[in-house]
């Protein structure tokens, strides 16, 4: 395997490791609030996807709360961005399904498992 001198490798970090008990999942009111400031910020998706990632290690979403976040971006590589950062910290993995299943109707889930592998 040889890289080419300009081109350049991106790896994702996917922890499998289980979330605390209890997780750390955002109250509802707080996730209104911050679905509500992604849908009114002047910053550009890839700016929101970044703030995201980089505060991903603070919290545990529900399943039902990825699913949300996932349909406020109208854009393919931001939702699998955003899937491959939360979805192995979902605070109840069971209802997985929740995400996987609207990701397979909008054809995501397939870029989602190339990026994180079999674990997801």
């Amino acid at each position: 395997w040889h890289l080419q001198a300009n081109a350049s490798v991106h790896f994702d970090f996917a922890s499998w490791r289980r979330p605390p008990s209890p997780p750390r999942v955002l109250p509802d009111d707080v996730w209104r609030r911050l679905l509500t400031s992604l849908a009114e910020t002047p910053c550009s998706t890839a700016e929101q996807v970044n703030a995201l990632r980089r505060t991903s290690h603070a919290f545990h979403p529900k399943a039902s709360q990825l699913r949300e976040l996932l349909s406020c971006f109208g854009e393919r590589r931001r939702r699998v961005e955003i899937a491959a950062a939360l979805l192995l910290r979902l605070a109840d993995p069971q209802n997985m399904k929740l995400v996987t299943t609207r990701m397979q109707e909008r054809g995501d889930w397939s870029a989602v498992r190339k990026r994180l592998g079999y674990l997801a």
